[in-house]
């Protein structure tokens, strides 16, 4: 009983360091990590090849994949906010919390716009990308050059953004796991 009542009350003295998430929370951010990862490779690859089989491989892998990254996006973003930890950093300064909330908005925000700006550009440019052969998404928008043109770049800034916020999410982690030692990252392992 005494073991029991030490070990609930460390629980309560230092959620940070022993809260794990939920394994199907686990699950969607090392999917879309992965993802977008790929995606990226892919899109420079595509963008810089010359063989036309090869680039058309690419690209109906990378259409495929952003329409995946869309629906586990979506996912992400439901489950996150629908069971939200409001106590989860409670031990971080005013500056670190606010700062790791607009990285984490701003990331859930891209991790949508940016398969939804492709998925749009692709349509409007009279190529709405099959998703993994199995059918056709087409997007509702008419063929369309300035949308086409005006999606494009929608998708590279947002890329470029998702990048740089990628690299500070990452820094973050390991600053938590080098210096901070307080277990976030093993709470995001598996």
């Amino acid at each position: 009983m005494n073991k029991c009542y030490k070990k609930r009350n460390n629980v309560i003295n230092k959620p940070n360091q022993n809260k794990h998430y939920l394994f199907i929370l686990k699950c969607l951010h090392w999917s879309i990590a992965i993802i977008i990862i790929v995606q990226t490779l892919i899109g420079i690859g595509a963008t810089h090849l010359n063989a036309l089989l090869v680039t058309r491989t690419l690209f109906f892998i990378h259409k495929s994949l952003g329409l995946t990254l869309l629906l586990l996006g979506v996912g992400f973003v439901l489950w996150h906010f629908c069971h939200q930890d409001r106590k989860q950093h409670f031990k971080l300064p005013m500056w670190q919390r606010i700062s790791a909330k607009v990285i984490h908005y701003t990331l859930f925000l891209l991790i949508i716009i940016m398969p939804l700006s492709g998925w749009l550009m692709s349509t409007a440019a009279g190529y709405p990308p099959s998703f993994w052969g199995l059918f056709v998404a087409k997007a509702p928008v008419p063929i369309n050059s300035s949308l086409t043109a005006i999606m494009n770049k929608t998708h590279i800034i947002c890329a470029w953004i998702m990048t740089i916020l990628i690299i500070i999410h990452v820094l973050a982690t390991l600053k938590h796991v080098f210096i901070d030692h307080d277990g976030t990252l093993k709470r995001m392992w598996f």
